[in-house]
Order: C-alpha cells, then sequence, then structure tokens
C-alpha cells in the first residue's frame, strides 16, 4: 500500500520578495504589452489584466506615474455608487455596462490585489497607497457579500484567499476569520464528498494557485497547516490524474472550453513542476513543490483512478491511465461544458491528438466552435447539462448510457449526440471491419449494421461500439460518419453523429455504447482480433417501458447499467468498480485520501445526539450512509431521532460532513 507522507508540503520560493532584485527597474515584453493596453485604457481590457500589470509593475519598481495610472483606471472600472447592488466590486471587461455582472470579477481582481498588499505595498508612494487601499476596502464589501456556493469550487477557494489574505494585510481580523472559517468548511466538504468541480482544465488551475496561496502566504499557523493538508491532497489529485504522455490533464472533465483537447492554465503550474517550464510572475507566488508520492504517481502506468464529486453514489469519475492512452468517464454532469466520456491518445511524435469525447447538444454546434456571448459578457460554447448518466467502467472498458430531452436550454434546436474523433495524426481509421482508406476526402457514411467504429494510432487502438440508437419516439436511428473538414490547435477533427430529433423535442432520446482502448496493438494480426472481439460479442438488452437495461461482457469481466429514462435516474450498475469505504480519491483501489485528511485535527466524525442538535433541523437538506446512497430528503427530527446509532453524511447548506449519530430518545 503505498504511504504518504506527514511532512508539511515545501514551496519552491520561500522569499517572495527575493523575485524582483532590489530597487532595479526590470521589465519584460509580456509586461510592456500589458502597460499599452492599460495605458490605452480601451474597450476590452480585463480588470484582473490591470491588476496582473500592478502586481508585477510595482515588483519590478516601475514608475509611480505609470502605476497611478492603473490605480486611476482600477478605480473607474469599480462600481462606487452606494446604491448600486455591486457597490465594491468591478467591471469584469470595460466596455458597456452587462445586462447580468460577473460577481466573481472581484475575487479574480484581488487574488493578484492580496498578494501586491502582502509583499509589494512598500513600493507604493503614499498616494497609490492610499488608492490600493481604497480599491481594496471597497472590494472586501463586495467579497463578503457575494454568496458562493461551496460545489463552485474555484470561487469558494478564491474567495477564502481574499479573505484571509486582505483581512491578514489589512489587520482586519473578523474579514480573515471569515475566511478561516471558509477554509474549515471547504476541507470538512472535499474530505467527504469530494471535488465538486472536478478535474477542470481551466479551474483546477484556479483551485491550484489559490490554494497553494493560501498554503504558502496565510499568516496563521492553524490555517496554513490545514490549508498545507489540503494542497498535499490536491496536488496528489492533479499528478494522479495527469497523462503525461501528453502533458495535460486526463479525463474526464467538467467545465472544459476546449471540445477538441485538453488545455488550461492547470497546464502551466504542471509544467513548471514536472519539466521547468516558465511561469508567470503572478504564479511564482502560488506553486508548491509535490511530496514524493505525488510525483510517484505521475509515473505510474497504468494506473486506475477513482475520485467522488459529491455526495450521491454515482457522484464520481474514473479515469484509466496507460502509457499513450487515457480514458475516463463521469457518473454525472456538472455543467454546460463537460466531457463525461473520452479517450486521450498521444505518443512521443505527437503530443496533442484530437481527442475522442462524447457530447450530448441542441444548438447543432458539435465542436463547440460557434460561441454565445452570456448576459454576463463572456463568450462560452453550451452543449446540455441536464440529462441522466448511467455507467459502469472496469480499466480500460466503459458502458455509457444517456437520456437526455434538451429541455434545460430554450435554444434546442435538435437533440444529438456526438462522438469527436481525431482525423489526422493518426494511422487508421473503420467502419467495423472496413478500413476508410481517404477519409479525408469523405463528406459522410452511415456506419454499418454492427455499429462499430474503430481508431488506431501508433500500437493504440480505440473501439466504440453503439449498443442501442433511439429518437425520442423510441425507433431505432442510425449513427453517421461526419468530415466538416474542422482543424483547430491539436489538429482535424470528425464526429460520429445521431440525431434523437431533428426538431425542438418533446421527450427523451437515448443511447448506450460500448468504448474500449487498449495499447500493445502493434500488428495488423492483433488489431484485428481486437475489432472481432468488438464486433462479435452479443450485448444483453432489456427494454421494459421506461426502463433499459444494458450489458456487456467485456475482457474485463460484465458491465452493465439499469436506468429509467423517464426519471431520468441511474437504478443499478453492474461491474463498475468502487471507491473504498470512506474514501474519496483512491490508486488502484489504494485509499490515498484517508491518510492524507487523518493529518489535519480539523477532520474528524462529529459527534451529533439526537436531542442535542445545534442546527435549526430544517437546515438539514439531505442524511446519507457513507456509500452515498440517500437515506432520507428534509428529515424530521422525529426521522433523526429514530435513526440506527451509527455514522452518516449530513448535507446542509454549508456543504457536507460526517456526523456520528447517537440514538437518545427523549
Amino acid at each position: 500500500m503505498n504511504k504518504i507522507i506527514s511532512t508539511i508540503l515545501l514551496f519552491v520560493v520561500v522569499n517572495v520578495s527575493a523575485q524582483v532584485v532590489g530597487n532595479t527597474f526590470v521589465t519584460n515584453a509580456s509586461l510592456d504589452n500589458l502597460w499599452l493596453k492599460v495605458q490605452t485604457n480601451a474597450d476590452g481590457i480585463e480588470s484582473r489584466e490591470v491588476f496582473a500589470f500592478l502586481l508585477e509593475a510595482t515588483a519590478s519598481n516601475w514608475d509611480q506615474q505609470k502605476l497611478n495610472t492603473a490605480l486611476i483606471n482600477l478605480t473607474s472600472m469599480q462600481f462606487r455608487d452606494q446604491s448600486d447592488p455591486y457597490y465594491g466590486n468591478f467591471i469584469f471587461t470595460k466596455g458597456p455596462r452587462p445586462g447580468n455582472i460577473d460577481e466573481n470579477a472581484v475575487e479574480f481582481c484581488m487574488e493578484q490585489g492580496a498578494v501586491l498588499r502582502m509583499y509589494y505595498y512598500d513600493k507604493l508612494n503614499n498616494q497609490n497607497k492610499s488608492l490600493l487601499d481604497e480599491l481594496i476596502r471597497l472590494s472586501i464589501i463586495a467579497i463578503q457579500r457575494h454568496q458562493v456556493d461551496i460545489t463552485y469550487t474555484n470561487i469558494y477557494v478564491m474567495k477564502t484567499w481574499n479573505l484571509v489574505a486582505l483581512g491578514e494585510s489589512m489587520g482586519l481580523n473578523i474579514v480573515s476569520q471569515e475566511g478561516y472559517s471558509m477554509l474549515d468548511q471547504w476541507i470538512n466538504s472535499i474530505s467527504v464528498v469530494g471535488i465538486p468541480e472536478y478535474n477542470s482544465p481551466t479551474y483546477s488551475g484556479v483551485l491550484a494557485t489559490n490554494l497553494g496561496l493560501l498554503a504558502r502566504h496565510t499568516k496563521n499557523p492553524e490555517a496554513k497547516s490545514k490549508a498545507n493538508v489540503a494542497m498535499e491532497f490536491l496536488s496528489y489529485y492533479l499528478f494522479a490524474n495527469y497523462f503525461k504522455m501528453g502533458m495535460y490533464l486526463g479525463g474526464p472533465h467538467s467545465r472544459d472550453y476546449n471540445y477538441e483537447i485538453s488545455q488550461g492554465n492547470i497546464d502551466q503550474l504542471m509544467g513548471n513542476i514536472i519539466s521547468g517550464q516558465s511561469l508567470s510572475f503572478y504564479l511564482q507566488h502560488a506553486v508548491w513543490k509535490p511530496t514524493q508520492e505525488a510525483l510517484d504517481v505521475l509515473n505510474k502506468t497504468s494506473r486506475l483512478i477513482i475520485c467522488k464529486t459529491g455526495v450521491e453514489s454515482e457522484q464520481n469519475f474514473i479515469s484509466y491511465i496507460g502509457n499513450k492512452f487515457n480514458i475516463g468517464s463521469s457518473g454525472t454532469p456538472y455543467g454546460y461544458q463537460d466531457k463525461n466520456l473520452v479517450v486521450n491518445i498521444a505518443n512521443s511524435t505527437n503530443k496533442l491528438i484530437v481527442n475522442t469525447s462524447y457530447v450530448i447538444e441542441g444548438r447543432e454546434d458539435p465542436y463547440g466552435l460557434n460561441p454565445l456571448v452570456t448576459s454576463q459578457g463572456h463568450t462560452k460554447s453550451f452543449h446540455l447539462a441536464k440529462y441522466l448518466i448511467a455507467r459502469a467502467q472496469n480499466k480500460n472498458d466503459v458502458v455509457f448510457f444517456v437520456a437526455a430531452d434538451g429541455k434545460d436550454r430554450s435554444d434546442t434546436k435538435r437533440l444529438q449526440s456526438h462522438v469527436i474523433i481525431p482525423s489526422s495524426k493518426i494511422n487508421e481509421l473503420w467502419n467495423g471491419n472496413t478500413k476508410l482508406t481517404s477519409w479525408s476526402s469523405l463528406t459522410s457514411m452511415d456506419l454499418t449494421s454492427e455499429k462499430c467504429f474503430f481508431i488506431k494510432c501508433d500500437n493504440v487502438a480505440v473501439g466504440i461500439r453503439f449498443l442501442l440508437v433511439k429518437d425520442v419516439f423510441g425507433v431505432d436511428i442510425p449513427v453517421t460518419l461526419y468530415n466538416d473538414n474542422i482543424s483547430v490547435s491539436a489538429g482535424k477533427a470528425m464526429r460520429l453523429t445521431a440525431t434523437h430529433s431533428a426538431t425542438t423535442p418533446d421527450s427523451e432520446g437515448v443511447i448506450a455504447m460500448w468504448w474500449r482502448a487498449e495499447e500493445g496493438i502493434g500488428s495488423d494480426a492483433a488489431f484485428t482480433t481486437f475489432r472481432n472481439n468488438m464486433i462479435a460479442t452479443v450485448p444483453g438488452i432489456t427494454i421494459s417501458g421506461d426502463l433499459y437495461t444494458i450489458k456487456v461482457m467485456t475482457p474485463n469481466g460484465e458491465l452493465g447499467i439499469k436506468a429509467d429514462k423517464s426519471s431520468l435516474q441511474m437504478i443499478e450498475n453492474y461491474g463498475n468498480i468502487s471507491l473504498p469505504e470512506s474514501s474519496v480519491m483512491s490508486v488502484d483501489g489504494v485509499d490515498i485520501s484517508s491518510a492524507i485528511f487523518s493529518k489535519s485535527a480539523l477532520i474528524s466524525t462529529t459527534s451529533f445526539e439526537s436531542k442535542l442538535i445545534n442546527n435549526p433541523i430544517d437546515k438539514i437538506e439531505s442524511v446519507y450512509n457513507t456509500s452515498g446512497i440517500l437515506i432520507k430528503k428534509l428529515p424530521s427530527l422525529s426521522f433523526i431521532k429514530n435513526l440506527p446509532s451509527a455514522i452518516y453524511i449530513i448535507k446542509q447548506q454549508g456543504g457536507c460532513k460526517k456526523v456520528a449519530i447517537t440514538n437518545v430518545k427523549n
């Protein structure tokens, strides 16, 4: 069993102020370009960009007048009318006020503003100090007013860092205490339910940055110790899920804005730790030194990772990482940009190859190339977010079932399932047992009756078998290969598409697939065997009204699911690997999380005698057993009093916690 060392994390940079030498003026091309944007102050510049300039330019001994220009610009971007509901916050992007203000703007500004106030304040003249202090004073008002759900992981931890750092640097104990309390709640919650905003290439980077800042820079020894424990957990989590051959975060992902490849700001931090890639000035304050155990797991192939993403038993993701491929699946959706089922392939020649990923969407935008401008002024692509996933995964085999009606978005034009596939940097594509010889000139092609499709890249084979595909009327429908001649940063992409409804749907369409990825398929004979085994396997499919049971005998054993499409509920899965009891992260069946969290005095099972409940009973949303099986929603006091004495998970507004309920009746 892996041993988790108990020492506090050591950090790369100990003396932060030593990053800039003395009082010598320093600049670089990136900082010069930022100054041009600040000086011009045109529409389109982001408030956080101005803070990025201000932080680095102050530390680099820039002229006070230029720093003053940045501070004046920020003052104009801050809402200063006390009657404004967003008083103290910032406009995210300079320009006309959007219909819906992004309240996260103040946290994004102050994550850098706090570093400036902590370490480089004395480099400002008195006038600029006064301007900065007023920006911070009003920001604190906005930060405290901003209600952030604990499941909104990156912003919750960013707000925590804001409050801790600004409170400590400004001498405002009540502010820092609020941050310490949020840190306690968050660590308690992730130790029970894992990270809800899971494995995101973009927002894992935001999370790691702000947790790294907390662990390194809080002046409170108790908070520092707790943050270091959380950082050790997050560090292991990131290294376990990182796909080293591709140098990016393996799948699946929540909130992945690039439908064709895994790329995000976590890659800059991980690239620095793994291979010494350069960091921005700001990120140099946040980077951490991982434990040897975290570094070791990165080099372990093959490995099987399971991480909880919520309190429910199906809320988890599974990722299997080999040398040249990664296959992963999630049990539930998180939001509009998830990759819930994905295969990544990489090799020494091609690090970035278009991923193979499943998308359920209604905007006729399978590749995410036609984004929308949100009411907050951001540009984002959207697929669907509310649908049923029922899946079973064991190592490199996944059975995946989806039922969706598209009603969670008002702009659903038609309901379609897509599998994005690479069409460059690969060796072979097969429609069943028919090899495609010139797919670059292909426009479209229905899959053969077996509905199997295969990809070969180097010695990695990927098989996709469509076990069941039905439209919203319950009629079997074809799957078609389309070549849209799409080029993206990682190469070229095509898609396999099934149209569940050609118009706005009134009911659910369903799809069930078996995916398998395997490396070591070097010869034609081995690839033929791989294809024939998937094609010849006879699935077990039973449909009884809205109840679907799908089973497949894979090389890793029987895998399958039972699901109710009308209630959008997963009833049961077969052969799915699971976490050890009370664990929120395991690698190859070994509980990793419990040993890490046991180092924090904060993490313990709360005594919860039913006649001595401190919190009002109406604040308890749900009661679960320790496996995440729901026992009761909105429990009454009498229900709590009659529970058998045991350990339970209690879900409340502030998150989840593990409690030992002692049945003490009145």
